[in-house]
């Protein structure tokens, strides 16, 4: 049986060990499968399980630093069309985005979502919105809920979340929302006066759910 490449060298993790859990998270296959994987192409083992567990939190950190420089980059882009450059001008800058929040399974149950900001027009993602609870599954070996209520109130808190920390992140305020039909995450930011009592966000309705309720209130006076 052939060797895998040592776990490390004098400059850190091998890189075979980084591009192969790289690979095995990228296809959701834990380090159990990934050594049966491995010694059926006859090679031995490849990593220990301790090894596999900070190689994956090296990545982890390495996609969220990659992850917010790339947030960092959109929304200097997004203020130097408007004629302001740096996220860290004074200038305020409101704009539209579009918000939609995605969850782990279908229905109104799920514990498990994401919030996402685009730029309107641009289609350059902003900002994204994960509890960080989510992330501590890999630490205590079982998974967590990263929000306690309906998939829908999780969809209104991870808004909340991305409003609040907008302009402290990219002087960027989201005073216009273009969001699908149902009217309480604007409702529920307008209520709780995230950008302050002057500051009232606008909602612009997507044609595709207004085609959506068109269609399904013609079949009904059928």
């Amino acid at each position: 049986m052939n060797e895998w490449p040592a776990s490390s060298d004098q400059n850190g993790p091998a890189k075979a060990n980084l591009q192969l859990v790289a690979a095995a998270r990228n296809n959701r296959i834990g380090h159990a499968k990934l050594v049966s994987f491995v010694n059926q192409l006859d090679v031995s083992g490849p990593i220990a399980n301790e090894a596999y567990i900070e190689l994956t939190d090296r990545l982890q950190h390495g996609a969220l630093a990659a992850q917010e420089d790339s947030f960092q980059e959109a929304a200097a882009v997004i203020r130097q069309i408007h004629g302001i450059e740096g996220t860290q001008a004074k200038d305020v800058l409101d704009i539209c985005i579009s918000f939609d929040g995605a969850w782990h399974k279908r229905g109104h149950s799920s514990h498990y979502g994401v919030g996402i900001a685009i730029k309107v027009k641009s289609g350059l993602i902003i900002d994204v919105h994960t509890d960080p609870k989510y992330l501590k599954w890999k630490e205590n070996h079982h998974c967590e809920m990263n929000h306690d209520g309906s998939a829908n109130s999780m969809e209104v808190a991870s808004a909340g979340v991305l409003c609040q920390w907008s302009i402290e992140k990219y002087r960027l305020r989201y005073k216009t929302i273009l969001c699908d039909g149902d009217a309480k995450t604007l409702a529920t930011l307008n209520k709780k006066q995230v950008y302050g009592p002057d500051v009232e966000l606008i909602k612009e309705d997507c044609v595709n759910h207004v085609a959506m309720r068109m269609y399904k209130g013609i079949e009904v006076s059928k």
